[in-house]
This record gives structure tokens, sequence and C-alpha cells, in this order.
């Protein structure tokens, strides 16, 4: 089944701003008043700025960096960069401790972040840029003002010199670290004989050689040794196995076949008495069990009582060439012992004639390695002293040239903000209305209803007042909710025209959604127009219908499935002309496994017989397996869906379960529908036209 694309237009939009008016009008005038509100209760600003001149580095001039001159390399910031680090953290917090270092009442406390929020920087080309700062004290606008474009003086120096110095402290590190390496190095060098205990690595290496040569020997002896021992060992075990240590002896037991179907008898007899407590001796569950307890018995009788078992007992043929055997086992465990102990003494010896091999070599590595330190740290000091004094002489390129003595007040007008205000309220009004819509997954027209399932939209029923009665269309037949019940019967007629069915089963996807309320005014309404009419209350979970007419529900549909009364007999007659109702009886513990039942088939087929229209209602569809089940073995099934309540992909998943069952479905009903909504104002006219208004009764709760 393909979905219905969606079309979403701009009536569509229309529709949704008018639908929310109320919603999108309230977050605009909040939001305007919020903005009259800041911009009267608003506390005044006072601005201070400096005006700051960045000169040009003069082309042409050469800095000392080397044996050999070379052109200026320092790179040009650009007045935007520039003006971005006057308005950094950095910059404002070494300007807060330059507050907080003056002298008497001139000194102020003030946190970075107070700094930089206040902070505003204008580029103004070509060479100048100033420094505004807003606050709600003077004193303090001046002072951020003032002190931050002294700050950045500083600051534009140290970034002038911040290559050299960056280059400078490098190099200051890795001498101090190249000397640390020399220092190492000569105290490995002169420990090396007390660290490795020998004096001249050449003469340990040959004695170590002869001593790894005997160890060798030795591990090819015992090798040899371990190998006889394993030779003698299958030698051993091949005579063991042509031996016949084993003779064969018959001795009668019992029958584990017949020991086997006497418990499976037991366990069968205990189940026949659990159900004898709950059904009749004619019930098909005791008939399946006698019947399996008797085929038990039978097959007890069949089988002998003692069969014979083959026993087999040892002989001692074997016990001289076992004892040859734990010998050979005895020399092998020895031998490969000796093996291990001498392997894991040649490894030993290896290693240590590579280590006093590598100590040799290394030992030629720390004396290359002081020699290169020594170099290296020779150069490292030239560097040094060149990179000091090129730092030494780089300059800052900005000075003040407007310090600031005043600050301005300033401020948005009361007017200007209301506008604003309400100009964001609205459209965030509007934007709040489109997302409400959207995430809003539950069917509210029929288009909804229809889009992802296909199936046939048959008609709306709107919302009842409080305290109306459920029975509308005999409580008010005139109304706007009694007409679109008779509405429905007329679309359900029409649907078939070419198929006809004569019974029907209403059900929801989840409780509270009006199916019960449907059902039974859709009996009323087909019982008025001249049918003969059968209800079936079929929720055998929460039957409702006998409190809508008033009737009992101590005799109905379980009644007449345990087979305690014929249905004429469950069947009670209502106050309207051609309707009866069936109710649900007293409420079983198993209410699926009966709905399956071929007995519930046969009462399907009795009731069509003996009325025009059979209307059944069912439990939600999606919560239990009731509904699925009934929809199986009636003609229709009719879907009611609450406005607002139930998720398409909960009416979907119900489509998909009925008709995993094989129920056809015969079309869907928008159910409780606000008569305020903007696409239904026929309602409206109607209900004004109708002279006859429901009024409040004591009733049930709409399932």
């Amino acid at each position: 089944m393909e979905p219905v694309a969606l079309r979403f237009d701009a009536r569509d939009y229309l529709r949704v701003f008018l639908k929310r008016k109320w919603f999108i009008t309230v977050i605009a005038i909040a939001a305007m008043l919020l903005g009259g509100v800041y911009g009267v209760l608003a506390p005044k600003q006072y601005r201070a700025s400096a005006l700051i001149l960045v000169r040009e580095q003069p082309k042409g001039v050469f800095w000392i960096t080397g044996s050999n001159p070379r052109p200026d390399d320092t790179v040009e910031v650009a007045l935007e960069t520039q003006a971005a680090i006057a308005t950094s953290i950095d910059t404002a917090e070494r300007t807060a401790k330059r507050l907080h270092s003056r002298e008497g009442v001139a000194r102020l406390n003030a946190e970075p972040t107070d700094i930089v929020g206040s902070l505003h920087a204008t580029v103004m080309p070509p060479d100048r840029i100033r420094i505004e700062a807003s606050h709600i004290n003077k004193d303090r606008a001046i002072a951020y003002a003032g002190e931050t474009a002294v700050t950045f003086c500083e600051t534009s120096g140290d970034i002038r010199r911040s290559d050299e110095s960056r280059a400078r402290a490098f190099l200051e590190q890795q001498l101090e670290k190249t000397r640390d390496d020399i220092l190492e190095l000569a105290r490995h060098a002169n420990q090396f004989a007390g660290v490795t205990g020998f004096l001249s690595p050449v003469s340990s290496i040959e004695k170590l050689q002869d001593v790894l040569n005997g160890y060798r020997n030795q591990l090819a002896v015992a090798e040899g040794e371990g190998a006889a021992a394993e030779r003698d060992l299958t030698a051993i075990r091949q005579q063991m196995d042509t031996a016949q240590p084993f003779y064969k002896q018959s001795l009668p037991t019992v029958n584990p076949t017949v020991d086997g179907l006497r418990k499976e008898l037991a366990s069968n007899e205990i189940a026949l008495t659990e159900l004898r407590a709950r059904y009749t001796e004619d019930h098909p569950a005791i008939t399946d069990a006698k019947a399996r307890i008797s085929q038990i018995q039978d097959e007890i009788k069949a089988q002998p009582a003692y069969v014979e078992m083959p026993t087999v007992m040892a002989s001692t043929a074997l016990d001289q060439l076992r004892t040859r055997l734990q010998d050979a086992q005895s020399r092998l465990a020895t031998a490969q012992g000796r093996v291990a102990v001498l392997r894991g003494t040649v490894a030993r010896a290896e290693a240590q004639l590579a280590y006093v091999a590598s100590r040799q070599f290394q030992l030629t590595q720390y004396q290359d390695a002081m020699e290169l330190a020594k170099a290296t740290e020779k150069r490292m000091v030239e560097d040094l002293q060149t990179k000091r004094l090129s730092e030494a002489m780089k300059q800052g390129n900005a000075i003040i040239i407007d310090h600031p003595v005043d600050a301005t007040v300033t401020g948005a007008p009361v007017g200007r903000s209301l506008l604003f205000g309400g100009v964001l309220g609205l459209f965030a009004g509007l934007v709040l209305a489109l997302a409400l819509e959207m995430l809003d997954d539950t069917i509210r027209t029929p288009e909804d209803l229809t889009r992802e399932t296909q199936v046939a939209f048959l008609g709306l029923v709107p919302m009842l007042d409080t305290g109306t009665p459920e029975l509308i269309t005999i409580a008010a037949p005139k109304s706007p909710p009694a007409e679109a019940y008779r509405t429905l019967r007329s679309n359900i007629n029409f649907s078939l025209i070419d198929e006809p069915a004569k019974t029907f089963l209403v059900t929801s996807a989840g409780a509270g959604e009006g199916k019960s309320v449907t059902a039974a005014n859709l009996a009323v309404v087909f019982a008025q127009s001249g049918q003969s009419v059968i209800l079936v209350d079929a929720d055998l979970r929460r039957a409702t219908q006998h409190k809508f007419f008033s009737r009992e529900a101590t005799r109905g549909v379980t009644n007449v499935l345990v087979g305690d009364m014929p249905v004429e007999d469950a069947l009670q007659d209502t106050d309207v002309d051609g309707l009866r109702l069936l109710a649900s009886g007293p409420l079983p513990p198993n209410p699926a496994e009966l709905l399956d039942s071929r007995r519930m088939t046969d009462l399907i087929k009795r009731l069509a017989d003996m009325a025009d229209t059979v209307i059944f209602d069912s439990p939600p569809a999606v919560v239990v397996s009731d509904a699925a089940i009934i929809s199986s073995k009636i003609d229709r099934t009719i879907l009611v869906a609450e406005t607002g309540q139930v998720t398409r992909s909960a009416f979907a998943e119900m489509v998909r379960l009925i008709q995993h069952a094989r129920g056809r479905i015969l079309g869907g009903i928008l159910n409780k529908q606000r008569l305020s909504s903007g696409d239904y104002y026929y309602y409206y006219y109607y209900y004004d036209y109708a002279s006859d208004r429901p009024g409040p009764r004591e009733s049930a709760p709409s399932r």
C-alpha cells in the first residue's frame, strides 16, 4: 500500500495560523510588553571612547639578527585583527590588573568578563582604531576605555617582540636540556665498569662463549635420552593394543522404556484431574486427555518387563606391560626435565652474551653523543645572544591620540523596544505554531486518517457536550451528533452497494476513543431505519453496552459460548424498536480463547440469520488481540479514531493488525471532532438550526 503524498501549500499555512491565532497573539503581545518594560526599566548606559593611532612600519630598516644583515621580517597585523586583540579576554585580564594596581580612590576591582562585555572596537581606516566602553557606571566606562587603550599599546609592542621572545625562550630551554644531557652521558660513561661488573667487555665475551658451548653439548645429550625413552614408550603401547583385556557377560535388567511410559502415564492422569475441575466430561480437552492415557497404557502392555543387558569384565593380562610402561614414562619425564632446565640455562647464557655485546656498543655511543652535544651547546649559546639583541631592539607601533575624559548617555527609546519586541514575538509565535503543528502526530482531519493507510473515510462525529447522554440518537435525534450518525449509516450503506454485508465490528486503536458509544448509536440509527438489528457486546474485558441501555450483564455472549443457555434466551429487548442487545455476560479469565473458538464462529452465523444487521463492540485493537481475532470472522470492520488523541502510527498499527488477521476494513470514523474547528463550519450552522438540543443526564463514561 503506497502512502498518499502530503500536500502542504499556502492555504495550509493559513489554516495553521488561524487555528493557533490566539497562541500567536499572546506570544506577540507578551514579547512586545517585555520589550516595553525593558525599554522603561533598563538602566542608563554610559559610553566612553579612546582613539589609537597604529603607525605603519618604516621600510628599508635592517635588524642585526646574525652574522649577515637581513631586512625586517616582522609580519604587519591588519587593523581588524588588532581591533579583535583590543577586545579579547587576555587584554581584559591585563586591564583588570592595571585598574587594581591604581592608587587611592582611582583603584577599581573589575572582572575581565565585565570589561570584555562592555568593550567595542571600531576600525577607522587607514590607521586608527576607536575603543568604546559602555557601562551603567560612568566612571567605570571611562576607566575601561582608557586603561584598555593603554594595555593595547603595551600588547602591540609585545606582539612585535613575540616571535623573538618565543625563539629566545625555546633556545634557553633547549640549551638547558642539552647541558643536562652532557652531564648524564658523562655519568654513564664513568660508571660503565661499576654497573656491568667487568673491566674489559672483550674478555668477558670470550668466557661467556665457552660456557654457552658447554651447556649446548649437555642439552644435546639430554635430548637424545628423551628420544630413546619415547621410542620405548611407543613400542610398549603397541604391544598393549594387541592384547585382549576384556570378556562379556549378559544380565537381565528392568526395561527403561516401560519405566518412562509409566512416568508419562502419571503426568497425564494428573493433568486429567485438573481439566475435570474446569470442564465437563464432553469437553474436547478432557476427551483428548483420556485418549492419550489409554494409548500409553496400551504401549506399556506391549513392552516386555525385563531385557538382557551385556556387561564387560576386565582381565589381568596387561599387568607386566603396564609396569614397563610406567618405567618408560618415568625415564621420559626425567629426560624432559633435564632438557627444560638446560634450555633455560642456554637462553640465559645467550642473553648475557648479547647484553655484554650491547654494552660495548653503548660505550661507543656515549662517547659520540657527548661530542655532538658539546658542539650543539656552543652553537645554541651563539644563537641565544643574537635573539636577545634582536628582541631588545623591537618596539610597538600603537600610540593613544585621544584619551577618554567624559562619557555620554546611550539607550534605546521605549517605542523602538515595543516595536522590536512585537515583531520578534510575532515571528516567534508563527514559528512555534508551525513547529507545534509539525510535531503533532495525532489524527485531526480526514486526510490524516487516510494518508498512510488509504482507509476509506466514512464520516465524522462532533464531540458531545459535558453531561450529554451517550445515546444521543435517542435523547436528541435532531442534534448535530445524531445527524452525524445518520450520515454514517448512509455512507456505510453506500459502501456496501456492490458487496453487501450483515455483520460489522467496531473497534479503535486505544481506550477512550468512543468506539462503544459509536457502536451503540450506529445500532440505534440502523434500527430506526426499519432494520432488525442486534448489538453484541464482544468486549469481554470491560463491558459497557448494558449500561447504555440500562440492561443486565449477567447473561450474554459468555453464557452462549460455554453452553449455559441458547442465544434466544440471552438476547434482551431494548427501548428502540427492532434493536436487541446481546450483553457480554460474566467476564471470563480467557476472553481471547473464547472469541477464537468454533462456538464463536457458530454464534456469529446464528446472529446473522436472526437479524438484518449485527454490530459487534470489541476491545481496543492495539491493546489486546480480541479485535483482530473477531475481525477475521466478521464481514466488515469499522475503525474509530478520536480527533487529536490517537497518533497516525497507532492507527496504522491497528490497520496492520486487522489486515494481518485477514479482516476486511470498511472504513474509518473521525470521532469527537470539536465544533470550534475552523474546517467544520457546517456544524455551527446545523447546531444553531436544530431546535432539539440534548440535556445532561447520568451516564457511563465514554469508551
